[in-house]
């Protein structure tokens, strides 16, 4: 039987939003992360029968998304935008699935619609930006990233796929999988990112701080990380799953900030394992 699909834009708060419906059946939104986009889910098998309805999007900054200026980027508005990307087309009781920044942002609007929400999987989800105080002198340099010469070396970065690589590194357990479809796309949607874009996401994470609210987490959830992730690490998902009255924890072995690329077969059984609570 051939799946439905559709693709579209549509108008939240002012901003062009792509969008790529899959599936019937019940409602599962997928949250790309940092610098990344729908396409991600693309290559995710995660939740693809005929019992489920995929929706994905390219957040603002993100993919073929309108790009808003730097002031934008905030916890509150991207969270303000997938409460009204839900309820425009009527979803409730969704299974909320998000990766990376993509997980703070879905565990925020869990925190903060959880009537929208009925149980979520989480992948190297962020729940404090403590990680990332190593780069508080570059954040207060917020007027370098209207320079014209800021943008014009984010281009020559990303015009050549090498110069991406020890950054890629970080990505993965194995450095073989530099050489795999996972990292040529990783660096296709980096490079569709402004550099407000990336300037503003590393502020949204770096203030972000969940951990008072967590205890209060009504949701059912399935947290997911990777062993040896060096941009997320391991001990955020270990935090969320210890907190979070209804979390369970699956480490993935052997694997970095892409368990789903890197450890497809042992992703897929993380997932099977977890039953999703009927709403």
């Amino acid at each position: 039987m051939e799946i439905a699909k559709s693709t579209g834009f549509i108008t939240l708060n002012g901003l062009a939003v792509n969008y790529t419906i899959t599936g019937r059946g019940r409602p599962v939104v997928l949250v790309h992360g940092h610098a990344s986009s729908q396409d991600l889910w693309v290559r995710v098998n995660l939740l693809n029968s005929g019992n489920y309805c995929r929706y994905t999007l390219d957040l603002p900054g993100h993919g073929a998304a309108d790009k808003p200026p730097l002031e934008w980027f905030t916890l509150e508005n991207y969270t303000a935008l997938l409460e009204d990307f839900c309820r425009y087309f009527g979803l409730k009781d969704i299974v909320l699935v998000g990766h990376s920044m993509g997980g703070l942002l879905s565990l925020n609007l869990a925190l903060t619609r959880p009537e929208l929400v009925a149980s979520m999987i989480l992948i190297a989800p962020v729940v404090e930006g403590s990680f990332l105080a190593y780069l508080d002198p570059w954040l207060g340099l917020e007027k370098f990233v209207h320079q014209p010469l800021a943008e014009r070396l984010l281009q020559i970065y990303n015009a050549h796929l090498w110069l991406a690589a020890p950054v890629g590194l970080n990505w993965y357990a194995q450095p073989s999988m530099l050489l795999t479809d996972s990292f040529k796309q990783a660096q296709a949607d980096f490079a569709r990112c402004p550099l407000a874009t990336l300037y503003g996401n590393f502020k949204v994470v770096r203030q972000a701080d969940l951990r008072p609210h967590l205890s209060r987490l009504q949701t059912p959830l399935l947290v997911i990380t990777g062993d040896r992730d060096r941009v997320v690490p391991p001990r955020q998902a270990e935090l969320l799953a210890r907190y979070a009255p209804h979390a369970k924890l699956a480490v993935i072995p052997q694997s970095g900030h892409l368990p789903f690329d890197e450890q497809p077969e042992l992703f897929a059984a993380a997932v099977a394992e977890y039953v999703i609570p009927t709403p």
